[in-house]
């Protein structure tokens, strides 16, 4: 009988290794993705509920409103509306750093961070274009072919 038992575990040891591999790769590869996961909300969610997303790793996409970028001594202050509706209501994003070029009000952004009492705290901002932009240097090249 421990003959049959030794045999059968000779037999089902590559099996058992191969599966504990996969497992572990699995995990890591779950590990090193959970910091870059952020879960893509509408502003119109986080007004509806702000408590559910209190704390939480967030991408919040909508328009820039209208006059209120400010300057901070921290950075950026500004207003962020949902850009499926026409609904006025806003959530106020903070960001610690240089915004990008194609930033402006009345234009799509997307932010990555955390919404924190009452207020998103972006580590990272998005601006969104449309399909006829044209980087600055192609747009010069094309005037002067020189």
């Amino acid at each position: 009988m421990t003959m049959v038992s030794h045999k059968l575990v000779n037999r089902l040891m590559p099996a058992m290794k191969i599966t504990l591999w996969c497992s572990f790769s699995i995990a890591c590869i779950i590990y090193g993705l959970r910091e870059h996961a952020h879960l893509f909300v509408r502003v119109q969610q986080i007004i509806d509920n702000p408590s559910q997303w209190e704390r939480q790793q967030l991408r919040v996409g909508g328009i820039v409103v209208e006059q209120s970028i400010r300057q901070t001594s921290a950075g950026i202050r500004f207003s962020v509306r949902d850009h499926l509706n026409k609904d006025p209501r806003a959530v106020t994003v903070h960001y610690a750093g240089i915004p990008p070029a194609l930033f402006k009000e009345g234009k799509a952004m997307v932010a990555n961070g955390q919404f924190k009492k009452g207020q998103f705290i972006a580590s990272e901002i998005l601006a969104k274009h449309d399909e006829n932009y044209q980087i600055p240097e192609m747009t010069q090249h094309a005037r002067n072919p020189n």
